[in-house]
């Protein structure tokens, strides 16, 4: 049974670096209870600032590898929250006094994290010491440390840059681009060092295989990941691409609409580009043997090129935020009825009667690009085919859910980090701006062939179906 542990932090409404106490109580915790079922519950203001400081330390693990929960001052009674504690941890939070009086009378175990971690300490006495840790666990660790051994062995960091690499396919595409700046100027500055990318998703790999400022690709388990940005990122400079959206120069860049409030310019901060420079796409080439068996299958397939409509009906951020809507059915028959082929991507069929392909990413490509039209819900997948078909025209079809629908509030993070300020400062015209934003990214990085169009869905079966002959007639226009 592992320990749980309760910590109010003191972040204040900024990003002063005189409140970072509270990250190195959350390192200190990963370090201790890496892969372990201990808890630390983190009660945390209902602040937007203090939320995505939180977030920040969230985003930076992605194997599920240590129990980090954070609970809202004021959601639940302090009684309810003292129940599953075993240990409280004092920090330098001046509201925190009603927390340490109701431990102090509950006799829960009290521990100062300012003894363990403020600068003026020296004592080499640990804070989390207590977490228990199973033979099976360090089994693990032990495991974790000889891969970790035999990477830096193959791949020194005195030569290599390392980069833990897990973010969306069109941020991974976004990356890819602004890399030639970066190894243009940013990366002599360190001796010209090769790049190393350790990924999680074998999609995201096969992406950033056919990036030529990439050198090396290394599939890791999520857990490894973890691993190497718990106990490593700090000693060889490792860079976490996952946390580029919640770090406080990045927040800024959002804040002043830099490229339209999209991931270039996030990333652009997170490499350090040199303000003066402007992104800038090249043509990345696709292997020839994924060319020739995407287009085997399609001529296989019997398809009809340029007269295919390829659905991608969900994506990893968007989910499928249709649901059980027949919005897809009416599409496909619709699109069918105008002498169109409809293929879907999917393992398995999804419309009946509907054709579908489930294919590696490279492949993928060059069969949207003959399917020659998408119809898409917003994602890095449909993102990555606009701007991988070099001098191929294709429409792309991007649809969006309506201020009404509940895809808004289903995470309760994203609502109160981004949509909330987004209502305040756009109003009910919220997703509109997403829309514009969006067209706009897309015309930043996809082929100059490619046109792109966001649509919002429908309240009413009939107002779908206004939408639909909107799009048919678009797709189905004499060219």
């Amino acid at each position: 049974m592992g320990k749980r542990y309760l910590y109010v932090p003191y972040w204040s409404s900024t990003y002063s670096e005189k409140d970072g106490l509270a990250e190195k109580v959350a390192r200190e915790f990963e370090r201790k209870a890496f892969m372990t079922d201990s808890t630390l519950f983190m009660l945390i203001d209902f602040n937007r600032i203090v939320l995505l400081r939180y977030w920040k330390i969230f985003m930076r693990l992605t194997g599920a590898s240590c129990k980090i929960q954070f609970l809202i001052k004021g959601a639940t009674p302090i009684e309810q929250i003292f129940n599953d504690v075993d240990c409280y941890i004092s920090g330098d939070n001046p509201d925190e006094f009603i927390f340490l009086d109701y431990a102090y009378r509950k006799g829960i175990k009290i521990i100062s994290a300012s003894q363990y971690l403020s600068e003026e300490q020296t004592t080499n006495t640990d804070l989390f010491s207590d977490i228990p840790i199973s033979a099976e666990i360090q089994a693990i660790r032990q495991s974790f440390n000889d891969l970790k051994d035999n990477i830096i062995a193959n791949y020194p960091p005195q030569q290599w840059e390392y980069f833990l690499f897990h973010t969306g396919l069109g941020d991974s595409l976004v990356f890819s681009y602004w890399l030639k700046e970066y190894k243009r100027y940013n990366n002599k500055k360190s001796g010209n060092k090769k790049i190393l990318l350790l990924c999680i998703h074998k999609a995201r790999a096969d992406l950033m295989t056919l990036c030529p400022y990439v050198d090396k690709i290394l599939i890791t388990s999520p857990q490894f990941f973890d691993y190497m940005e718990i106990y490593y990122a700090d000693q060889y400079k490792i860079r976490n691409v996952h946390v580029a959206y919640y770090l406080p120069p990045a927040l800024g860049k959002i804040i002043n609409f830099e490229y339209k409030n999209t991931i270039i310019g996030v990333f652009k901060d997170f490499l350090n580009i040199n303000a003066k420079a402007k992104f800038e796409r090249y043509p990345i080439h696709l292997p020839e043997n994924s060319r020739v068996t995407a287009q085997n299958l399609f001529r296989d397939m019997q398809l009809l090129e340029g007269k295919t409509v390829f659905i991608v009906p969900e994506g990893v951020t968007w989910g499928n935020f249709l649901g059980k809507n027949d919005f897809w059915i009416r599409i496909f028959e619709k699109i069918k009825a105008k002498g169109f082929e409809v293929v879907t991507n999917s393992a398995e069929e999804i419309i009946p009667g509907c054709k579908h392909v489930f294919l590696p990413l490279a492949e993928s490509i060059t069969f949207i690009g003959l399917c020659g039209n998408i119809i898409s819900v917003p994602t890095g997948f449909s993102e990555v085919a606009c701007a991988l078909n070099e001098n191929v025209k294709i429409q792309f079809h991007a649809i969006y859910p309506n201020p009404k629908n509940d895809f808004w509030n289903r995470s309760w993070m994203a609502w109160n980090l981004f949509r909330l300020a987004d209502l305040q400062h756009f109003g009910g015209n919220f997703v509109q701006q997403y829309m514009e934003g969006y067209t706009y990214f897309l015309s930043q990085v996809s082929s100059p062939t490619v046109t792109t169009i966001a649509y919002q869905l429908g309240d009413t079966p009939a107002e779908n179906d206004t939408l639909i002959e909107k799009i048919i007639d678009k797709i189905t226009e004499i060219k």
